[in-house]
C-alpha cells in the first residue's frame, strides 16, 4: 500500500519540453554567471596584462559551462535510456561536473568572501562590489551543479519519474540529440528572461557608451581644430559633425529619446550642429551640444520637448520643420555662447 501511495506521489515529467525548460531552469543562471566572470577576466587581462588571476578566472569561467553542459546532456541521457551510456567518456564527463563546483566555490570563499575581509585594510566601494558580483556568480554556479546532480540524483532513486511516447519516441542517438538541440534552445529562452541577462545587458551597454563617448572625445578634438580653419557649414566641419551624430545616434538611450519625440536622425544632426554654431567653445573637454544631446540627456529633457511641440506647431501651420528647428534653438542659446566664452 505504501509502496503504491509513493508511486502515485512522485513527481512525472515529459520527456521532450517539459524535461527540456526544468534542466534549462535549473542550470541557465550558471551558464551566465560563468559568462559574465569570462567578461570581467578578459577586461582584467586587457588592464593587468596575462598574469596567474585573470588568466584562472578566465579558463574555469570558460570551463565550468562546458562541463555544465556536458553534465546536463548526461542527465538527458540518463532521463531517456534510464542510464548513463557505459565507458571512459561519460564517466569523464560526469567527473567533470566538479570543475563548475570547485570553481564556484573558489569564487564564493577566495574571491568573495575572503575578499571582503581584506576589504578592511584598504576599502574602497568599486572593490566591494566586485567581490560580491564574484560571491554571487560563484554562489549561481555552485547552485546550478547542485540543481541538476540533484535531478540526476532524484532519477537514480526514483523520487522523479520520465515519462516517453514510446510510439514517437524510439530510443536512440537521434533521439538524444535531438533532445540536446532543444534544450539548448530552452537555455537561450531562458537567458532571455534571466536577471543576469538583463545585468549582462546593462553591462553591455555601458561598455559600448564608453567606446563611444571614447570615439566622440577624439572627434572633438578634430572638430576644435577645424573650426579654427573651416565655418561650421563646411564640408570639412560637416565630416566631423556626422561621425559624431552618427556614434552618439548608435547609443540606444539617445537615439530612442530623440525617437520618441518624433525626431530622425537628420533632426538630430541639424540640431547637434545648430548648438554647435551657437556655443563653437569648449566646455571642458565636450562641445555643449554633446552636453546636451549625449552627456546630460535627462537633465535637458524639458528644453527638447519643448522644441519638439514648436516644430509640431509650426510644422502644423506649413511651416518648414528645419527651420523652425535652427530658429528655436538660435533662439534659446543666443546668449549662451557669450557666457560660456566669459567663463573661458
Amino acid at each position: 500500500m505504501n509502496r503504491t501511495h509513493e508511486n502515485t506521489e512522485r513527481p512525472v515529467i515529459q520527456f521532450g519540453r517539459e524535461l527540456d525548460l526544468l534542466l534549462a531552469e535549473l542550470s541557465t543562471k550558471g551558464f551566465i554567471a560563468s559568462l559574465l566572470v569570462a567578461v570581467v577576466a578578459v577586461i582584467l587581462i586587457f588592464q593587468e596584462g596575462i598574469s596567474t588571476r585573470p588568466a584562472f578566472l578566465l579558463g574555469g569561467a570558460l570551463l565550468s559551462p562546458i562541463a555544465l553542459f556536458g553534465y546536463v546532456c548526461l542527465m538527458i541521457r540518463k532521463a531517456d535510456t534510464g542510464g548513463p551510456k557505459p565507458g571512459i567518456g561519460p564517466m569523464l564527463v560526469a567527473a567533470g561536473g566538479f570543475a563548475p563546483y570547485a570553481f564556484g566555490c573558489y569564487l564564493v570563499f577566495y574571491e568573495g568572501l575572503w575578499g571582503i575581509v581584506r576589504l578592511f585594510d584598504a576599502f574602497t566601494f568599486g572593490s566591494l562590489l566586485a567581490k560580491a558580483f564574484y560571491l554571487v556568480a560563484g554562489y549561481a554556479i555552485v547552485v546550478a551543479i547542485y540543481r541538476v546532480s540533484e535531478f540526476g540524483r532524484a532519477l537514480d532513486e526514483g523520487r522523479i519519474a520520465v515519462k516517453k511516447n514510446v510510439a514517437i519516441h524510439p530510443v536512440n542517438a537521434d533521439a538524444v540529440q535531438t533532445g540536446v538541440r532543444k534544450f539548448i534552445a530552452r537555455i537561450i529562452c531562458q537567458f532571455r528572461r534571466s536577471f543576469f541577462a538583463k545585468s549582462y545587458r546593462l553591462l553591455g551597454n555601458a561598455m559600448k557608451f564608453v567606446t563611444v563617448r571614447t570615439k566622440m572625445g577624439g572627434a572633438q578634438s578634430v572638430l576644435q581644430i577645424r573650426l579654427k580653419q573651416f565655418p561650421v557649414d563646411s564640408p570639412q566641419v560637416g565630416e566631423i559633425l556626422a561621425e559624431l551624430t552618427t556614434g552618439a545616434w548608435n547609443l540606444d538611450q539617445v537615439s530612442g529619446f530623440f525617437e520618441e519625440l518624433g525626431f530622425t536622425y537628420e533632426d538630430f544632426t541639424l540640431m547637434y550642429r545648430e548648438i554647435i554654431r551657437a556655443v563653437p567653445l569648449m566646455i571642458g573637454h565636450n562641445y555643449l551640444a554633446t552636453l546636451m544631446m549625449v552627456d546630460r540627456l535627462s537633465e535637458n529633457v524639458r528644453f527638447f520637448r519643448a522644441a519638439a511641440d514648436t516644430v509640431a506647431t509650426i510644422t502644423g501651420a506649413g511651416g518648414s520643420k528645419s527651420e523652425a528647428l535652427a530658429n528655436y534653438i538660435a533662439f534659446c542659446l543666443k546668449d549662451a555662447g557669450t557666457q560660456v566664452g566669459a567663463n573661458e
